[in-house]
């Protein structure tokens, strides 16, 4: 009788040190639901770059069949389109500025307050302040800076803003890209020689201006980029904001 308990106890022994092993954690990518002993092997496919779009924050090895993604200009994001990137912010994530697409009622608008100072900048990542700014200095109803700021502009977000010049300008650069123009001197909607305001005083009665469009000059088209202009004069609004 003795013999018979040693040996059913030997064979549960054997039976419980062949337990078949495996990855038991079901949110793995290489779960095993026939596994009855975690072998210590799981892992989960995905994008470890914190900074990608499609950053998988369980990830514990990079996917290569499907690798990080990463916002590009010309992208949509955030109501509009993306037309300048920066890896300047908070732990090396990306920033930058996003333009609406549609023309503001392809309204024809003066920056406003001819004769008064603001005192704004010229600067990329200025544009907010210098709308903040304008709007609060500027009792003059229906200017450029009021019509970007509106909070119904766009994509359902209410932090549009009128651009800095600088911040212009890199909307003239990025043209290609975000409305897929042609020609150099193209105008993105469609409404030939006319110019684009930023919210960047040239002095107080002046204030700067960026063309999208080809111009006849001298006898030959040319891409006259930025000019400053009488803030009473009419040009043409475009709102952006930053993310």
């Amino acid at each position: 009788m003795k013999n018979i308990i040693y040996t059913l106890i030997a064979v549960a022994i054997l039976f419980s040190g062949c337990k078949k092993e495996g990855c038991m954690d079901s949110t793995a990518t290489n779960y095993n639901p026939d596994a009855e002993k975690d072998d210590g092997s799981c892992y989960t496919l995905g994008c470890m770059d914190s900074v990608a779009t499609n950053y998988d924050p369980l990830a514990t090895v990079n996917n290569y069949d499907s690798p990080c993604t990463y916002l590009e200009i010309g992208d949509s994001y955030q109501g509009g389109q993306i037309f300048y990137l920066s890896s300047s912010g908070p732990g090396n994530t990306p920033h930058g500025l996003i333009v609406q697409t549609n023309a503001i009622g392809n309204q024809m608008l003066p920056w406003g307050c001819s004769g008064a100072l603001i005192g704004t900048s010229s600067d990329i990542g200025t544009g907010a302040q210098n709308t903040i700014d304008i709007i609060s200095g500027c009792i003059d109803p229906g200017i450029a800076a009021k019509s970007a700021a509106n909070p119904m502009v766009s994509g359902g977000y209410s932090d549009w803003y009128l651009p800095s010049h600088a911040e212009l300008l890199k909307l003239h650069q990025a043209r290609h890209q975000i409305w897929g123009l042609n020609k150099d001197c193209d105008t993105p909607f469609g409404i030939p020689g006319v110019y684009y305001w930023s919210s960047s005083e040239a002095s107080n009665n002046r204030a700067y201006c960026v063309n999208f469009s080809d111009m006849y000059v001298g006898g030959m088209y040319e891409c006259i980029t930025t000019q400053d202009h009488s803030k009473s004069s009419l040009n043409m609004v475009v709102a952006v904001r930053n993310f």
